[in-house]
Protein backbone atom coordinates (compact mmCIF):
# COMPACT_ATOMS: atom_id res chain seq x y z
CA UNK A 1 0.00 0.00 0.00
CA UNK A 2 0.70 3.40 -0.63
CA UNK A 3 2.85 5.11 2.80
CA UNK A 4 2.84 8.64 3.48
CA UNK A 5 5.57 9.97 6.03
CA UNK A 6 7.10 13.44 7.64
CA UNK A 7 10.50 14.20 5.79
CA UNK A 8 13.12 12.60 7.94
CA UNK A 9 10.86 9.80 9.14
CA UNK A 10 11.23 6.33 7.88
CA UNK A 11 8.49 4.66 5.87
CA UNK A 12 7.95 0.94 6.22
CA UNK A 13 6.61 -1.43 3.47
CA UNK A 14 5.58 -5.06 4.23
CA UNK A 15 4.48 -8.38 2.16
CA UNK A 16 2.42 -11.04 3.38
CA UNK A 17 3.22 -14.41 1.13
CA UNK A 18 2.61 -17.68 1.69
CA UNK A 19 5.04 -20.74 0.70
CA UNK A 20 8.04 -22.41 1.72
CA UNK A 21 11.11 -21.56 1.15
CA UNK A 22 10.71 -17.46 0.42
CA UNK A 23 13.10 -15.04 -0.39
CA UNK A 24 12.57 -11.35 -1.00
CA UNK A 25 14.50 -8.72 -2.61
CA UNK A 26 12.80 -5.04 -2.24
CA UNK A 27 13.27 -2.63 -5.29
CA UNK A 28 13.32 1.03 -5.43
CA UNK A 29 11.41 1.50 -9.05
CA UNK A 30 13.25 -1.54 -10.59
CA UNK A 31 16.78 -1.05 -8.98
CA UNK A 32 17.60 -3.71 -6.14
CA UNK A 33 17.89 -2.18 -2.58
CA UNK A 34 20.91 -3.74 -0.75
CA UNK A 35 20.37 -5.92 1.95
CA UNK A 36 16.64 -5.53 1.34
CA UNK A 37 15.71 -8.96 1.82
CA UNK A 38 12.90 -9.82 4.25
CA UNK A 39 9.14 -9.31 4.18
CA UNK A 40 9.45 -6.04 5.64
CA UNK A 41 11.69 -2.76 4.28
CA UNK A 42 11.90 0.09 6.27
CA UNK A 43 13.54 3.31 4.50
CA UNK A 44 16.20 5.63 6.01
CA UNK A 45 15.17 8.63 6.96
CA UNK A 46 13.31 9.96 4.24
CA UNK A 47 14.09 13.37 2.20
CA UNK A 48 11.55 15.73 -0.09
CA UNK A 49 13.40 13.79 -3.12
CA UNK A 50 12.07 10.98 -1.59
CA UNK A 51 8.69 11.82 -2.48
CA UNK A 52 6.51 9.75 -5.72
CA UNK A 53 9.08 7.11 -5.10
CA UNK A 54 8.08 3.72 -5.97
CA UNK A 55 8.73 0.43 -3.56
CA UNK A 56 7.98 -3.37 -4.97
CA UNK A 57 8.96 -6.93 -3.60
CA UNK A 58 10.39 -9.49 -5.87
CA UNK A 59 8.82 -12.81 -3.83
CA UNK A 60 11.15 -15.47 -4.87
CA UNK A 61 10.96 -19.69 -4.49
CA UNK A 62 11.32 -23.11 -5.99
CA UNK A 63 8.33 -22.50 -8.22
CA UNK A 64 9.19 -19.32 -9.44
CA UNK A 65 8.87 -15.40 -8.63
CA UNK A 66 6.18 -12.33 -8.54
CA UNK A 67 6.28 -9.18 -7.82
CA UNK A 68 4.19 -6.98 -6.02
CA UNK A 69 2.49 -4.11 -7.23
CA UNK A 70 4.77 -0.94 -6.68
CA UNK A 71 3.49 1.38 -3.68
CA UNK A 72 4.58 4.87 -3.20
CA UNK A 73 5.92 6.95 -1.08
Amino acid sequence: ANAGVTVGNPATFSVVAAGSGLSYQWQRGTTNIAGATSASYTTPATVIGDNGATFRVVVTNAGGSVTSSAATL
